[in-house]
């Protein structure tokens, strides 16, 4: 299942190189954390990550890197950590609010992301 979807991520990926594939697995990281465990994000994308890395021949650190950091970044729901959860009624947030602040959040942190992954890791 895993090289089914790593073959699926790199040929859909393929027109935009090395920099699609890395913000398409940012893409999946970060919008699997909104609706599961970050831990579990992870544990899900290791071998789909490991054979990106092999298939492309791509440094595996690189990838690691990215999905440990991608998947750490919830921003945009509140149900995706628990610090989320805990602010929310406090502040009284809503969903809307999540969204509204943290989507630009997200992209900012998604583009600072990804070139880090690939130019400095």
């Amino acid at each position: 299942l895993a090289n089914w979807i790593a073959n699926g991520l790199v040929t859909m990926m393929a027109p935009a190189g090395q920099l699609g594939v890395f913000f398409a697995i940012y893409v999946v990281c970060a919008g699997l954390s909104n609706l599961i465990s970050n831990i579990a994000v992870i544990v899900m994308m290791a071998p789909i990550c490991s054979n990106i890395a092999h298939l492309n021949h791509y440094p595996l650190r690189q990838l690691v890197l990215l999905v440990t950091i991608a998947s750490s970044a919830v921003y945009t729901c509140p149900i995706g950590h628990q610090t989320n959860l805990m602010v929310t009624p406090l502040g009284r947030y809503s969903w809307g609010d999540f969204f509204r602040f943290g989507f630009p959040l997200q992209l900012f942190h998604m583009v600072l992301c990804v070139f880090v992954c690939l130019y400095l890791a």
